[in-house]
């Protein structure tokens, strides 16, 4: 987890048990950047999401029970899009950039975007989506 993830104050939080105050909150929104002055219930919701489930998940992460995406997305099937924010304060880049998927995982990573580019720049996001869900899985079974 080291290597893909940076280590920055807010990281913390991701693991924290006990329900977030509202200045922790604020802090881990910010750092994931979403603003609050435009969707000021993600604070709301930051601040009511059970700590124990982020402290499971973050568990299951740093004792390697979690799914290991990496292997998954090197044993791929079908097409997939990875998509992420360069200027992402969690993430490692250098450390994503490095790691040989399946050919067919299509990688970008969109620069002056962050962790919450799904969020900031929802048009970008679905254009990018949409462009790959039609280039490649026309023919797929929906579910």
């Amino acid at each position: 987890m080291s290597t893909a993830f940076t280590s920055i104050p807010a990281m913390a939080l991701t693991g924290k048990a006990e329900n977030f105050t509202e200045s922790e909150a604020r802090e881990y929104l910010k750092a994931n950047g979403l603003d609050i002055e435009e969707y000021p219930k993600m604070l709301h919701s930051a601040m009511k999401t059970d700590g124990r489930a982020r402290a499971c998940m973050f568990k299951s992460i740093i004792t390697n029970q979690s799914v290991d995406e990496v292997e998954t997305l090197k044993n791929v099937k079908i097409p997939v899009l990875l998509l992420g924010g360069q200027e992402d304060a969690f993430v490692n880049y250098d450390y994503v950039k490095e790691i040989q998927w399946s050919s067919l995982v299509e990688t970008q990573i969109i620069e002056r975007e962050d962790h919450s580019f799904v969020w900031n720049n929802s048009k970008l996001f679905n254009t990018l989506m949409m462009k790959h869900l039609s280039k490649n899985h026309t023919n797929q079974a929906t579910i």
